[in-house]
Parts: C-alpha cells; structure tokens; sequence
C-alpha cells in the first residue's frame, strides 16, 4: 500500500507528539483498514523514518502537560497586558471627547473677529506661542495662546482669526485645527494606537490557544 508523502507528515507529526492513537486512527480513515493494518502501516513509517519513533507515553505526556502550561501562561499574559491597554484606550478617548467638548463650551456660540499678534512668549525648550490682541465694543482685550510650537506659527503683526464667546468676551481662541482640535486629537490618536495594539494582542493569544488546543 502506497502512502503518499503529506500523510506520511501527518503520521509523523503524530507519532513524535506522541498520539499513535490519533495517527493510526488517521491511517483507518484515509485507507479504510482494519486496525491491525493500520498499527502495520504506523510501524513501516516509523522504520523509514526513525524519527518518527514514538515518545513514551509517560514523556509524552509531561510534555504536553509543560507545552499546555507554558502556553497558558503566555494566554494569560497577553489576555492581562489586553485588558491593560484597553484601560489605556477608553482613559484617552474620554480626555479627547472631554477636551472637545470643554473647548466647544468654553466658547459657546462664538462671534468671528480679526485679532493681531502683538507679541510671542517663550517657554523653557523655545517653542512660541503667539499673544493676540482683539477690540470688543471698542474694548481691547487680549489672549494669550497656551499652543507652543517651534518654529512658531505667527510672527508679531500677523491678523488671525479669532472665536470670542459673545457672553464673556474674555474668552477666545484662535480659529485654527491647531488650537481647537489637536490636543483632543493627539490623545485620540494615542488611544486609536492602544486600540489597534490590544485587538492585535487577542488575535495572537486566540491563536496561540487554538493552536494549544490542536497539539493536544
């Protein structure tokens, strides 16, 4: 009887886990023999291919039982580091949603002006952040912008644009994606990136346990 060489893997892979079982059971399925037959055709893998040799069950099995452990133990470490990361997830995402709301408030229904930047002030590393100054009722006001950036993104005497919140006109801010929307969408981000890192760490411990789960 002739087998063919990917079967004769499969016996193989068998026999050094120690499954005769699994393996002789194999060879009934795939050629219809008897059992006896089957046990003749696992010994005649196992003399062309001495390593095929069967692990004694007693070795076999402590094997397994070190290999299920092992593997447990890297399930469960990857499973807790998920859970960490996702904390990480849910903990960015409110401070980005809670950021993008504080901003949208603090400005209420705003009113758009054209403010000048009267000067920059530096911070300890020499980023920049511009100082604007805005008229409100023929009130000058100013604000201080707390987005830092080197190089800086306005020179002095350059007109920005500016949202002032009608009902307190001391409260403004510069009408551009960097200061509206950037600190919420870096911890966005920072939380997008946890994200994709704990979904990619279930999908390598599903793996490794179904591969477990194959071997035994």
């Amino acid at each position: 009887m002739s087998i063919n060489q990917e079967v004769k893997q499969q016996v193989i892979a068998l026999l050094q886990r120690g499954q005769r079982v699994r393996a002789k059971e194999l060879l009934q399925d795939k050629f219809q023999v008897a059992s006896d037959d089957a046990e003749k055709l696992v010994q005649a893998i196992e003399l062309e291919h001495p390593r095929a040799k069967t692990v004694p069950p007693h070795i076999a099995e402590q094997m397994t039982l070190v290999k299920s452990q092992a593997g447990g133990c890297i399930v469960l470490g990857l499973r807790t580091l998920m859970v960490f990361f996702f904390i990480f997830t849910f903990a960015f995402y409110a401070i980005a949603i809670g950021l993008l709301v504080y901003f949208n408030n603090y400005i209420g229904n705003p009113e758009s002006i054209t403010g000048t930047v009267v000067s920059v002030k530096e911070n300890d590393s020499g980023s920049q952040a511009p100082v604007v100054e805005y008229t409100w009722n023929n009130e000058v006001k100013r604000y201080e912008s707390t987005m830092y950036s080197s190089p800086p993104d306005y020179s002095v005497g350059d007109q920005v644009a500016l949202l002032v919140n009608p009902e307190n006109p001391d409260e403004a801010v510069i009408d551009s994606f960097t200061e509206r929307y950037m600190l919420s969408t870096v911890f966005g981000g920072v939380g997008t990136f946890f994200l994709i890192f704990s979904i990619g760490l279930l999908v390598i411990s599903r793996k490794i346990k179904r591969s477990l789960a194959g071997s035994q």
